[in-house]
Order: C-alpha cells, then structure tokens, then sequence
C-alpha cells in the first residue's frame, strides 16, 4: 500500500507520459538521453530501421486520467474490451473535456474499443 495516496494516483500517469515522451524522442532522433521521475533512458536509440517514423502512439485507458493523457499526448485510445453504449460515451465525454485546452477535437483522436474473443470449434 501507498503510504502518499495522492502521490500514487499521479505515478502511474507520470510514467505514461514519460514513457511517451521517451517512445517520441527515440522515433525522432537516432540517439536519446531522457531523464524522467519514473523512467531513464542514456545514449540510447532504435537498432532496427524505422519503416514508418510517423509510428501511431495509442494510449489504453478506461480511468479519467489515462483518457486525459490519451487526449493530450496520444494519437489515439484504446478503451474497455466490454464497452457499453455508456462506457464509450463516458469515454469520448473525457477524451472531448478541454480539448481546447490541448488546442485538439476529438475527430483528431483516434478511438478504439477493444473486444476479446475466443473462437472455438464447438459452440
């Protein structure tokens, strides 16, 4: 348990936004130093070729805060793998608060809901 429960609630959002900060840098820039709170990185970059530099960043989130990021800094969202009518749109209602703020609409941010199946040879 957190012994600074308000701090905890803020570390899984800081390591999402460095780690796309991270991902960004190493597909704009051959060599990467990046020092977060939560994730490091020294020297390093790509060893393999970029096929697409303008790779999609997508952010999986179903909690206010993961959808805000999403809204600030990802291409797009992955929501529930369950999605309701209402779940989608509590989703977009998150995703399209402030969007002004990010200077973005919500048709600028591509939306995903995910769906887990299982396909077998007997019903």
């Amino acid at each position: 348990e957190c012994a600074m429960k308000a701090l905890c609630h803020y570390i899984p959002a800081l390591a999402i936004r460095e780690a796309v900060t991270l991902v960004r840098a190493l597909l704009r820039d051959k060599k990467v130093d990046y020092q977060g709170r939560t994730v490091g990185f020294k020297g390093g970059g790509l060893n393999f070729p970029l096929l697409r530099p303008d790779l999609p960043i997508y952010i999986a989130s179903n909690s206010p805060m993961g959808l805000r990021l999403a809204r600030e800094l990802a291409d797009g969202t992955i929501v529930s793998s369950c999605a309701t009518e209402a779940t989608v749109d509590y989703s977009l209602g998150i995703i399209g608060e402030g969007a002004s703020k990010t200077g973005r609409d919500i048709p600028d941010i591509d939306r995903v809901a995910h769906l887990n199946c299982c396909i077998a040879s007997k019903a």
